[in-house]
């Protein structure tokens, strides 16, 4: 038991923090891009983006990609209200 708790290693604990976080966070844009309403093919050029490059693809579709599917809601509720 006094070995396990001395070969814990900082470095590995923050790699699989990271790991998993990034796992997460890829799940969670797979299942907000197939939910969300996209104009033409952009929900497949969001998919291939994800799937393709994880980690940048992640932040990017975050940042730019979550916006732009807000946007594009708003304006369809925009639209049916008049």
């Amino acid at each position: 038991m006094d070995k396990i708790l001395n070969d814990f290693s900082i470095g590995l604990f923050f790699w699989q923090f990271l790991i998993l976080l990034l796992f997460s966070f890829l799940i969670f844009c797979i299942i907000d891009i197939s939910k969300a309403k996209f104009e033409g093919n952009n929900k497949i050029y969001w998919m291939l983006l994800v799937f393709l490059l994880p980690f940048p693809g992640v932040f990017i579709y975050f940042f730019i990609g979550r916006k732009e599917e807000f946007l594009l809601n708003k304006y369809f509720l925009k639209i049916k209200n008049e």
